[in-house]
């Protein structure tokens, strides 16, 4: 047996090790990838939000929602888009719960807040239209609840909205749904702003 013998057996076992550790770490990344993929389909639901000229996007999942993408002005809500000088009148929110008595889980939930606005019909309708852009689309009042929602909205839209107002309706996806209607009531030059958002949980 030749002097160097011992090192190049020494050597081949170094490369086998090296190549084991190869192996295995190809199998985790490729494990994580699909653990990944697995839990951004059935898990995480991302959510956009946009107006005019501003976005912002969030992963909606059981443990909350993280905002992980907005433009410099920052998380956009429509619940801040407020015409200037708008007084908020009133604040209603209902929840739905499922789940068997002594363990509900919270399944949805839908928000309205009601301004009364010292400005006219039109030009109400004129802001809103730019200050939320083309995302958000006319509807009517009969149109609003997203096909296949089961929840009885009556409690709280009732005495809110009515027939003849003008509502703009954005359809983020099958769990979230925001609307902003707008309704002359009584004086010229004063009218009534609604602002809603609903929320289906991604379960």
């Amino acid at each position: 047996m030749s002097a160097d013998a011992p090192a190049k057996k020494e050597l081949r076992g170094n490369q086998a090790n090296i190549m084991i550790i190869i192996i295995r770490m190809t199998v985790l990344i490729l494990v994580a990838f699909g653990l990944t993929a697995f839990l951004l389909n059935r898990c995480i639901l991302f959510e956009v939000e946009g107006g005019s000229g501003e976005h912002s996007v969030l992963a909606r999942s059981w443990f909350g929602a993280v905002p992980i993408s907005s433009t410099p002005h920052g998380f956009s809500s429509l619940m801040n888009e407020i015409y200037p000088g708008c007084i908020l009148e009133n604040e209603k929110s209902i929840d739905w719960y499922d789940g068997v008595t002594g363990n509900e889980m919270k399944s949805s939930q839908l928000t309205v807040l009601g301004f009364r606005c010292a400005a006219t019909l039109d030009k109400l309708q004129e802001w809103y239209q730019k200050r939320l852009g083309s995302a958000f689309l006319k509807s009517t009042l009969e149109a609003l609840k997203p096909d296949g929602t089961l929840e009885d909205w009556t409690p709280i839209i009732e005495g809110e909205l009515g027939r003849q107002a003008f509502l703009l309706r954005q359809e983020l996806s099958s769990h979230r749904l925001r609307f902003v209607a707008v309704e002359q009531r009584g004086v010229e030059r004063e009218a009534w702003v609604v602002l809603g958002d609903y929320m289906r949980g991604p379960g």
